[in-house]
């Protein structure tokens, strides 16, 4: 500013104007034989310009826009024979369309700001990178979480039945014991179960449903008007270890008909057939075949309940004939 202010101050070389361009909004010099210049012959000189035909002198116009008296003006010669606007002797400049264009494109364009990726990142590798790396923390951390906490289907292990000193081994459900209209019978029993849980954390069992069917011993068929049924709730199976309990179910039969003799309900009850033929003795056994279902807490929503099944014997209550005297009727 105060080379500026000096320059100023110092009057031009013999000859020379200066002349204020309003579009431009910057001096232009007139130099003792009527060329125009946008140099300022105050300045000093740092190179000599290349002449071309036409007496114009090659500098990019749109960097030449200078502030009044500054040292940063750039040179640029123009034609005094299209100076028509500055009086008889003096010319606006005219300069190629080409020349213009290509000074344009020359101009120094201002800094922007560089692409980035992924919003933060300034090159694809590292976005990727860095995503490759947030993803592989959040998949090890969704497995190992499925690994510890995803139940395991525990090993389960049933005992053999048991009949229970504190309840009659044969019951009537429906109809009149020795009154020969008998509708439905049960044998209540027991089952030892022991659950061995694999999973890492407790897991709390809402249901365990215990199903079955006794076998025909002729057919070896299910009889399936002898169901078996038994339901534990609330069970809470421990992370790692064994849990034992005890399930309660009973064998109902439903009867058809009515009873008139023991004959007669053997040739016409399954289950009594199968009770007369297995448990002539008080160590005969009947063949039962179990399905037990598991209705897990936290997974109940997906409707999958693990399931196990099997066979067990069971021990006759009392001998056919015993069973029959207990309903009214005796051998024959």
């Amino acid at each position: 500013m105060q080379n500026a202010r000096l320059q100023f101050q110092t009057k031009l070389p013999p000859g020379w104007k200066a002349e204020w361009n309003s579009e431009r909004k910057c001096f232009y010099f007139i130099d003792p034989t009527g060329k125009c210049t946008w140099t300022d012959p105050r300045d000093p000189k740092k190179s000599t310009p290349t002449r071309y035909t036409g007496n114009v002198y090659s500098n990019d116009i749109w960097t030449m826009s200078r502030q009044p008296l500054t040292q940063n003006t750039a040179h640029y010669n123009m034609d005094m024979e299209n100076l028509n606007s500055l009086g008889s002797n003096r010319a606006t400049p005219n300069v190629s369309a080409a020349r213009m264009q290509q000074s344009k494109n020359n101009r120094p364009q201002p800094q922007t700001r560089g692409k980035f990726y992924c919003g933060c990142f300034s090159t694809r590798r590292s976005c990727l990178l860095s995503c490759g790396i947030i993803w592989f923390f959040i998949l090890t951390g969704i497995g190992a979480a499925l690994f510890f906490l995803w139940p395991r289907y525990p090993t389960v292990k049933v005992g053999d039945p048991y009949l229970i000193d504190s309840i009659s081994a044969l019951q009537v459900i429906a109809g009149k014991e020795k009154s020969g209209d008998l509708t439905q019978i049960a044998v209540t029993m027991a089952v030892d179960i022991s659950v061995y849980s694999p999973n890492y954390e407790d897991i709390f069992v809402n249901n365990l449903e215990f199903t079955g069917y006794l076998v025909d011993p002729s057919t070896n068929a299910a009889i399936k008007s002898a169901p078996a049924s038994g339901v534990s709730n609330n069970i809470n199976f421990k992370a790692k270890s064994t849990t034992d309990f005890t399930l309660q179910f009973t064998i109902t039969d439903s009867l058809l008909g009515t009873v008139s003799s023991y004959e007669s309900l053997v040739a016409s009850d399954a289950f009594i057939h199968a009770l007369d033929t297995d448990c002539k003795t008080a160590s005969g056994t009947l063949t039962l075949t179990y399905s037990i279902e598991l209705t897990l807490a936290l997974i109940s929503w997906t409707g999958f309940k693990p399931t196990t099944t099997g066979t067990v014997k069971i021990p006759c209550p009392a001998t056919a004939v015993s069973l029959a005297k207990s309903l009214g009727f005796t051998s024959t």
